[in-house]
């Protein structure tokens, strides 16, 4: 019987101490970021954005990658933990040649969701900003 109890106890403690993990994870990162192009009218061929994420120290501590991006649709990334600022670099193919640019802006990640609109109106350069 002693047995027993003792391991409903350790059951009993290992789901709660699980669920208290979990909870922790998901409010811990819940910044993340949602790129949308509307180059449409320039008329690409194709778009690849990579995306090089920040902390406040300027240290790269993350990169994605969006290849072949649907010009007009959005998606959404989730930045690392410790990810406080975005730089954008573009690629785009045109029938006139390729345009490999960074975005002029720094993108500040820290509000819940930052949006982003990448237009024939958005500032570029050929170096990090950063």
């Amino acid at each position: 019987m002693k047995r027993f109890i003792l391991w409903v106890m350790i059951l009993l403690a290992t789901t709660v101490i699980s669920s208290c993990e979990r909870d922790e994870a998901r409010g811990r990162n819940r910044t993340f970021y949602k790129v949308e192009t509307n180059l449409g009218h320039l008329n690409p061929l194709n778009i690849d954005l990579y995306f090089y994420e920040y902390d406040d120290y300027g240290y790269l501590v993350n990169q994605q990658v969006w290849e072949g991006v649907p010009d007009g649709e959005a998606k959404s990334f989730r930045p690392a933990s410790d990810a406080t600022q975005l730089v954008i670099y573009l690629e785009a193919l045109f029938y006139e040649g390729t345009l490999k640019a960074y975005l002029a802006e720094v993108f500040q990640l820290t509000e819940r969701r930052t949006e982003i609109v990448i237009n024939g109106e958005t500032q570029i350069t050929e170096y990090n900003p950063i």
